[in-house]
């Protein structure tokens, strides 16, 4: 019996790259569609027969994003250290197009989510768009980030940061960039 091979992209297009859970429901996914692999930490629901879905509650980015908060977990580390002394803690990172992974004092959790400027504000709002990690959740993210590099090293390799292009060595370069500067690009 022959396959059919629409069938077979179809099927290769669903069935995550990886897969784990990182506690409560929340899990990393790498998946691939149409040809973006993309990263999720999302919350999965279990159904009656005991399969799980995912649910609308989380964030999906780029492999960009993703290296980026490989990059920085070490700070992120440092800034969850001076939170458990209860020290003040304003951690916050752009990791492009408005995403932001913050900690402050108010809840022990990482937050990775979207932000957007409300016509006539001054100031970004976070959206719904985004995931709330524990500190626990963290550290199992951090413990997984080698699998995923096993999985998509290749790729994650020939990703450079925006800031670092060529075309950010000028300031206007940086501020005309809509992943670097998403809020104001259009005015330069």
């Amino acid at each position: 019996m022959a396959k059919h091979p629409k069938m077979d992209k179809e099927q290769t297009e669903k069935a995550p790259i990886l897969k784990e859970d990182i506690g409560r429901n929340m899990f990393l996914v790498v998946s691939k569609f149409h040809s973006d692999t993309k990263v999720h930490l999302r919350v999965y629901e279990e159904k009656e027969d005991g399969s799980n879905y995912p649910t609308r509650k989380g964030i999906a980015l780029d492999l960009e994003k993703w290296k980026k908060i490989t990059y920085y977990k070490d700070d992120v580390d440092s800034a969850i250290d001076q939170h458990d002394a209860e020290m003040q803690v304003a951690y916050n990172q752009h990791l492009g197009e408005n995403y932001y992974m913050t900690i402050g004092n108010d809840y022990p959790v990482v937050n990775i989510r979207k932000w957007w400027m409300p016509p006539g504000n001054d100031e970004i709002v976070p959206t719904k768009k985004g995931a709330a990690i524990t500190f626990d959740q963290w550290k199992t993210l951090k413990e997984l980030m080698p699998e995923v590099e096993k999985k998509i090293g290749d790729q994650l390799k020939e990703i450079e940061f925006c800031e670092n292009s060529e075309s950010h060595q000028e300031q206007m370069g940086f501020l005309q960039c809509p992943r670097c500067n998403p809020n104001d690009f259009s005015n330069y």
